[in-house]
Order: structure tokens, then C-alpha cells, then sequence
């Protein structure tokens, strides 16, 4: 019986889209020209729209054929994307420049630090942690779609620069 199941692992990076509240405030702020750096400069990060992993999954979930295999899954964007890379797509969406501002790896601890502290006081789960500064600050975040499009024929939509322009976050 155990050898008739079939697992699909999926790792989609940053998945973004309509109630998000993690990256929608960082999409807001680099739309009004302001993008916050976590990290180093060349770090390397992937986006992919909800839509998209939702079809990916669903896609998986129908094929006549699947095998027990870990896909990766990004919005299609070869090598993902570097800060610099976002800066000018965000410069291009939105028809002006956009400042990058570097956020110091110190200055991320002690705000989680406050973080994790203001939400014990409040009985809630804190949103920024230093597990999740870890995350954040993670050199590569790059995804490739070759084994799932190599599998089930699926490919993205949704680009991070169609999302922007569009507001599809």
C-alpha cells in the first residue's frame, strides 16, 4: 500500500498575492520608491504569485503520471532576481527612480529582538524574529522550474513585474 502513494514536495521561495501581509508592505514601499535591502547585494531571491503555485499544485494533483519528486518553483525568472535587478524592475514599473536602502544585520536583530518582546507583552506570535531575520537575509533564494515543467508541462503566469504592474499582491 505504501508503495502505490505518490509525494509531491514543493518549495515554492516568496510566495506573494491577494491578503499577504508580509511582502505586500514591501511591494507598497518600493512602488512609492523606497526598496529596503536585507542582506547582501548580490543575494539572490525568487517571487512567485499564489495563482501560480495553486496551478502548479493543481496541475501535479491531475497528471496522469507523477512521481514522488521535490519541486522548486519560481515565477519563471532564470537565476532570479539580485537586489539591484528588483531596484530597476521597480524603477521601470513605476516610471521613476527608487532608492535601495541597506538594512544592517544588526539593526534587523534588534528589531526582532523589540519585535518578539512587544508581542510576548501583547499575547500574540511575533512576525519578525531572528529565525525569520535568518530567512530573510539567506544569500540564495533562486528557484528553477525545470524538473515540474519537465514533468507536467507547467510553466508561471505571473511574473513579479506583471504583479507590480497590476497590483496582484
Amino acid at each position: 500500500m505504501a508503495d502505490e502513494i505518490t509525494l509531491g514536495v514543493f518549495r515554492p521561495t516568496a510566495v506573494y498575492g491577494p491578503g499577504d501581509k508580509e511582502l505586500k508592505p514591501l511591494f507598497d514601499w518600493m512602488l512609492r520608491g523606497l526598496l529596503p535591502r536585507l542582506g547582501t547585494p548580490e543575494t539572490q531571491l525568487s517571487f512567485l504569485h499564489v495563482t501560480d503555485f495553486a496551478q502548479a499544485v493543481g496541475q501535479w494533483l491531475s497528471a496522469e503520471t507523477v512521481q514522488t519528486q521535490t519541486y522548486e518553483l519560481c515565477d519563471g525568472v532564470a537565476g532570479g532576481y539580485d537586489w539591484q535587478r528588483v531596484q530597476q524592475l521597480v524603477a521601470d514599473v513605476r516610471c521613476g527612480s527608487v532608492r535601495m536602502v541597506g538594512i544592517p544585520q544588526p539593526l534587523l536583530t534588534c528589531l526582532a529582538d523589540i519585535s518578539t518582546a512587544l508581542s510576548r507583552l501583547a499575547g500574540k506570535e511575533p512576525m519578525l524574529t531572528r529565525s525569520k531575520i535568518r530567512e530573510l537575509t539567506h544569500a540564495d533564494w533562486s528557484a528553477s522550474n525545470n524538473r515540474i515543467s519537465e514533468d507536467i508541462n507547467w510553466f508561471p503566469g505571473i511574473s513579479l513585474e506583471h504583479a507590480l504592474r497590476n497590483g496582484l499582491f
